[in-house]
Order: structure tokens, then sequence, then C-alpha cells
């Protein structure tokens, strides 16, 4: 068994009685992501709220999922969890100071034959998702400096997320959760148990920024290019700019293409 507790978390567990494994998978909660059932097996998500030891409360999160994983070079036959992706992808950004889940705790395990996995997090209080802040209408009805500082935070999460070597793989609005911080913003990055690690320069851009784009529609192309020109950190070199948008374009088209759902716009400018 790996049962992995960060020190902060300690007391915190032992003072609700959470302190081994049994304990925690057994517990109930409300769904917030019902059981779902494919790979073999399922996989779920629980919202639950527990007391301190200083005598306030705090919500967490529970992923709890059996035979539910995917092969890895180490692990060819039976796979591993895809939440140890995820925590492992956590811990990394967190050692870089990304923005992204406190976790409170992990284990892995093989029970009565079965591979289970589990992931508690802290919640996120005082956080919305891009998509809501998109499509709601809410970032439209911002003043231009306002949305402007929006859409700087978001690609300074991003591009810290990709200077760290990870590709996110699934970076919809929706896996980005936007903070007020005074008049500028905080982003955490969430969902990462597609992501992986990625070690060629500019490569885990290219994908995210693609699918981001594509599902950004309720964005103007000037605000779009804006949030382009911030992930470079306002690089000088308009032809990269040029190129790169036009790759974010074709990815975006190619999407088009095989009948997925697209959002977005182009970006290149003519």
């Amino acid at each position: 068994m790996k049962f992995i507790i960060p020190p902060q978390w300690q007391a915190f567990l032992q003072f609700n009685g959470l302190n081994d494994y049994e304990k925690i998978w057994d517990l109930s909660g409300d769904w917030v992501e019902p059981p779902n059932y494919r790979r073999g097996g399922w996989s779920g998500v629980c919202r639950m709220n527990f007391a301190t030891p200083e005598g306030s409360s705090t919500n967490v999160y529970l992923k709890r999922q059996e035979n539910h994983g995917h092969r890895t070079l180490l692990h060819p036959i039976r796979g591993e969890g895809t939440f140890v992706r995820e925590f492992r992808n956590i811990r990394h950004l967190r050692k870089h100071q990304v923005p992204t889940l406190n976790p409170v705790c992990f284990a892995q395990c093989f029970r009565d034959g079965n591979l289970q996995a589990m992931l508690m997090t802290e919640s996120l209080e005082g956080y919305r998702s891009m998509e809501d802040i998109l499509y709601e209408g809410e970032a439209l009805a911002m003043p231009v400096p306002q949305r402007r500082r929006l859409l700087a935070a978001v690609a300074r999460s991003v591009r810290k997320m990709h200077a760290a070597g990870i590709q996110h793989r699934c970076l919809y609005p929706k896996h980005l959760m936007v903070k007020t911080q005074g008049a500028d913003y905080e982003v955490a990055l969430i969902d990462l148990e597609k992501s992986r690690r990625v070690f060629v320069p500019f490569l885990p851009g290219l994908r995210d920024l693609g699918t981001l784009n594509r599902h950004s529609g309720a964005l103007s192309r000037s605000d779009r290019m804006f949030f382009l020109r911030e992930y470079l950190q306002g690089s000088p070199m308009r032809p990269y700019l040029r190129w790169l948008a036009g790759k974010i374009d074709r990815h975006s088209m190619r999407k088009e293409v095989t009948g997925q759902k697209v959002k977005g716009g182009k970006l290149a400018t003519p």
C-alpha cells in the first residue's frame, strides 16, 4: 500500500478519526461526480465538510476509483490508477509554485483483489471556473482593462505550468479556477489526471493552447491575441507570434473537421 499524508494535514485527519486507509475509503458524502463506470472499473468524486482542530471547518473533495487506471511502462499489466498521475502532477506543480490543488492525502492499494486509489484535496473556496465567467457573459461585461487583467492572470498560470514541463492535455476553461485578489486575479489549474510531463521546449503549449482557444469563443479575437502575447511574455518576435497563432488555428480546424465541438475562432492575423 502507498499512503501519503502531507505533514500539515496529519493533525486534521487524526482529529476526524481518518488516520487509516479504510476509514477514508468508506466515507460517504454528496456526490459531485457520481461513479463513472468505464475502463473496467469506476471513479467518482464526493464533497465533504470536516471540523478542524482549531475549531473551524473545511471543505474537501474525495476522489475514489477502483480498477480505473492506465497502463504504463512500469505497470504494463495491471496499470496504475489515474489519480496516481494526478497526485504526482499536483506535487510537481506545487514544487514549481504553480497554483493548483492542495492535497490532503493520497493512497493506492490492492484490496480484495481490486486496485483502488483515492485522492483528497482541499476545496478551492472563493474560486469560480473560467467557463462560468466566460459563458455567463461576465467576462464580456467587464471593462476592457479588467478583462485584460483576467486574461493576463490566466496566461501566467498556463505559462508557468508549461515552463514546469507539464502538458495539461484537457485544458478547457472549466479546468481554470479563478479567484479575485483585489484588482488582480489568481488562477489555479485542476483536473490533472490526464496531464503528463513533456520535455521538448514549446511542445506542451501547442495542444493546450489550441484546446483553450477552441473553447473560448465568448472572447473576441483581439482578446485571444492579447492572451497569447501575455503567454509569450510580450515577446517582440512577431513572426514567432504569427507562427504560433497559425499552429493553434490549424489545430482548431483539425478538431472541427473531425466533428468535435468548436467554440473558438481564428487567431492568426491576415
